[in-house]
């Protein structure tokens, strides 16, 4: 899907065609996504390649003109990287002040021009960030108009993160920012130390889980996926079973009853459900319910798990390979470790999958191994890893909008 053109750019510089934008997650200290940043790149070209102005502009004019921020955020805030260069057009681009964080790199020159620039972005609404901060003495001239300071934490050690964060608590109207976050355990640090917000790409990193004693509440959906996936369950099992959970009823019948399946008459009954979504349908909402219905599950997670089920399930559907659902049910279980906490491979020997989604999922075989890669190519911004059935670029930026939107209606359902 072409991205369209443009004749005139914020830096008078030549969109490209096919551009891909990309986020990676900006998280809270509940877990949550406090924002996403924008990252960008053009057919056949890294950002490296372009040139950091027109890798910028191509960001904001696909994000506002040709894709939607809605469509790229949800409701969540995006943060674009300016130059120095391009500061003193940003006041003029057709951006939504209160949804967009501007970057300004460290190594800007810092000027009185520049000073006045910040001062009313600021004033008519943006949230500024210091990105990359390296402590240059002259910057402290622009605290007053920043609200966020991204920082390369890692390798420091504790001791200095925790002076670090002190220093900056007398400015009250200053977030801080761990930038380059890969895991849990470094997240839960830079938390601890002080940190308001991380960033990076810690739930694409694979973790090694101890086996352990599974929970009972995980215990039971374990049971439960069992059932849904056994070749020998009928309809008639699967409606036993959502009818003996009220809140799963309750959430089937709320599903069915919303503006998503915008069906002409209300659904009255469980099996009146059932019937119309039929087995394996069936099987992904349930266990869609199921997985979410777990309380000590952070909401991050089940959208990742979400994301990639519908990612892999459109790049299927993008390519006309069928079944569509084994595709959704092999991204579904790729998080299933996240989900549950325990080894992904003993969850699996659990579960009544046939061999291709398992071998799509622990060995990344077959078609649905190869959506699956696509998909985590996408979650890590792995540009080169982006390919899948000989799909157009455009066509993979398609399935990941579509799945991001479905993603974020589904949680609000769930």
């Amino acid at each position: 899907m072409p991205m369209g053109h443009s004749k005139d750019t914020p830096v008078n510089q030549p969109i490209l065609s096919d551009a891909m934008v990309a986020r990676q997650p900006i998280y809270n200290k509940q877990m949550g996504v406090y924002a996403y940043e924008l990252l960008f790149r053009g057919n056949g070209y890294g950002m490296e390649d372009v040139g950091s102005d027109t890798a910028t502009a191509q960001v904001i004019l696909n994000a506002f003109m040709n894709m939607g921020l809605k469509n790229l955020v949800g409701d969540r805030l995006a943060s674009i990287n300016l130059t120095e260069r391009m500061l003193p057009e940003a006041i003029n681009l057709p951006l939504p002040p209160k949804q967009v964080i501007l970057e300004i790199p460290c190594d800007i020159e810092i000027n009185r021009e520049v000073i006045d620039v910040c001062r009313n972005l600021r004033k008519k609404g943006f949230t500024l960030a210091l990105d990359n901060f390296n402590g240059r003495e002259d910057l402290k001239d622009l605290l007053p108009n920043i609200s966020l300071i991204k920082v390369c934490a890692e390798g420091l050690s504790d001791s200095y993160l925790r002076t670090f964060v002190a220093k900056f608590r007398k400015y009250n109207h200053i977030k801080l920012l761990a930038l380059r976050v890969e895991s849990l355990e470094q997240y839960k640090l830079y938390c601890d130390v002080g940190f308001d917000y991380c960033q990076g790409f810690l739930l694409s990193k694979p973790r090694v889980y101890a086996t352990k004693e599974m929970p009972g509440n995980k215990l039971t959906v374990m049971n439960l996926l069992a059932v849904l996936y056994n070749p020998d369950s009928e309809l008639i099992d699967i409606e036993r079973i959502i009818s003996h959970d009220v809140a799963m009823s309750f959430k089937l019948m709320r599903l069915m009853n919303s503006a998503f399946f915008g069906l002409p008459s209300p659904i009255d009954s469980v099996s009146q459900a059932v019937a119309l979504l039929g087995k394996n349908p069936l099987r992904s909402w349930t266990s869609l319910m199921a997985l979410s219905s777990m309380n000590d599950c952070p909401k991050v997670m089940i959208e990742l798990a979400l994301m990639r089920a519908k990612m892999c399930e459109g790049l299927a559907r993008e390519a006309q390979l069928k079944p569509y659902d084994s595709y959704f049910t092999a991204g579904l279980f790729s998080a299933l470790d996240m989900l549950m906490e325990y080894p992904l491979e003993r969850l699996l020997t659990q579960l009544p999958l046939n061999d291709a989604i398992k071998q799509a999922i622990l060995q990344h075989e077959g078609s649905m191994g190869e959506a699956l890669c696509c998909v985590l190519a996408y979650e890590k911004s792995d540009w080169d890893g982006l390919h899948f059935a000989g799909l157009a670029p455009g066509d993979i930026m398609v399935a990941n909008m579509e799945a991001f939107e479905w993603t974020q209606g589904m949680t609000n359902m769930l």
